[in-house]
Order: structure tokens, then sequence, then C-alpha cells
């Protein structure tokens, strides 16, 4: 199961400072899972296929740095 830690790592592997790489990361799943800021603080759980997007749309982020 990805986490979001794991997504984070990816765009900071890639040279993205930390704090933007979470910053990154939450406006994916804005995007691209429908939760907003609030849901995320809150712990909402999500869904593995949505969190794959964000995986996927990370690392070709990363391929761009």
């Amino acid at each position: 199961m990805t986490t979001i830690q794991e997504i984070v790592k990816i765009l900071t592997d890639s040279g993205i400072e930390p704090n933007e790489a979470n910053i990154e990361v939450k406006l994916l799943i804005e995007h691209f899972c429908g939760y907003g800021v609030k849901d995320i603080i809150l712990g909402k759980k999500l869904d593995e296929e949505k969190l794959e997007i964000v995986k996927q749309k990370a690392q070709r982020r990363a391929q761009t740095r």
C-alpha cells in the first residue's frame, strides 16, 4: 500500500524541497482524489486506486526535475 509519505519522498528525492513537496502532494490529492485539506487533516482514508494516481502524477513531476 502506497503512503502519502512515500509520495512526498518521490518528490524530495528528485530535489524538491520538503515543504514544497508536501504542498504539491496535498494539491495532487485535492485535485485527483477530491479530498480537501480538511479531509487530509482529519485523517480521512484515501482510496488505494486514487492514491496510486497521485503517486503516478508525483513520479511524472519528479521526472521533469
